[in-house]
């Protein structure tokens, strides 16, 4: 079946004007036990330029906590995205950034390295505290 398309999997806030509009049916969710985006750095990266990534870090949560404090945040995504105010705000509820890189939760981390070690992705789930030490 060429073109067809059988099942489409993405973040429901952002698919929402399709389903709206009836060119997607949604038919259920599927949370993931791990952040949408994150910021992924070889080990060798932070040998060698462990400063830089700590500052990039420092600077990427620093805009993080201002955009999320931002009173016009809402409108300026649904603008920008095409989306309705009052979805963007249902969805910015729940937004987190994890401003502290090392205030990530250890349960989540160990939930995040077992799924993917289920998936044959890592051949062990790494221990939090680990991770938490190449910082």
């Amino acid at each position: 079946l060429a073109g067809d398309a059988h099942g489409f999997l993405w973040e429901k806030f952002t698919t929402k004007p399709l389903v709206d509009a009836g060119h997607f049916r949604r038919v259920g969710e599927i949370p993931t036990p791990w952040p949408c985006f994150v910021i992924a750095v070889r080990n060798e990266t932070l040998a060698n330029h462990g400063a830089e990534v700590k500052k990039v870090l420092e600077i990427v949560a620093k805009q993080c906590a201002e955009f999320k404090a931002d009173p016009k945040a809402v409108a300026y995504i649904a603008e920008n995205y095409k989306l309705e105010a009052s979805d963007v705000a249902e969805w910015f509820k729940t937004v987190e950034w994890a401003a502290n890189p090392l205030a990530v939760d250890d349960a989540m981390l160990l939930q995040v390295g077992t799924t993917l070690k289920e998936l044959a992705i890592l051949e062990d789930a790494p221990d939090p505290a680990s991770l938490k030490g190449l910082l």
